[in-house]
């Protein structure tokens, strides 16, 4: 390990900005499941305290009187499509490395 100078873990958002992405990649498959909701930046913001995708929805729902309820098969399937639209939002539109980052290491990461 010559040459090691740091080490970082990272969780989603904390090198790069990616966050903007998830919350597209819900709002397409909430549309694409003919859901009749749309997160905004705000409500994404709150919803972002619980942690976990198929956590999270299942938490909007809940707190959301006029939502449809999903089965535990439904909400598994909906947040699988979701992260195959990150995914694939990830390949289309790359994804921006948060203020500093850069000057870290000056190499460009791979994200897929």
């Amino acid at each position: 390990m010559v040459g090691l100078k740091a080490l970082f873990f990272d969780l989603d958002g904390t090198l790069a900005e990616t966050e903007e992405l998830h919350r597209e990649a819900f709002n397409r498959a909430f549309a694409e499941a003919g859901l009749p909701f749309r997160w905004d930046r705000a409500l994404y913001g709150e919803l972002l305290w619980t942690t976990g995708g198929k956590e999270r929805i299942a938490a909007f729902l809940r707190r959301c009187g006029d939502c449809p309820g999903l089965s535990p098969e439904a909400l598994a399937r909906l947040h699988a499509r979701k992260n195959a639209l990150y995914h694939a939002l990830l390949r289309e539109e790359g994804v921006a490395l948060r203020p500093g980052v850069a000057r870290l290491g000056g190499r460009s990461f791979p994200f897929w």
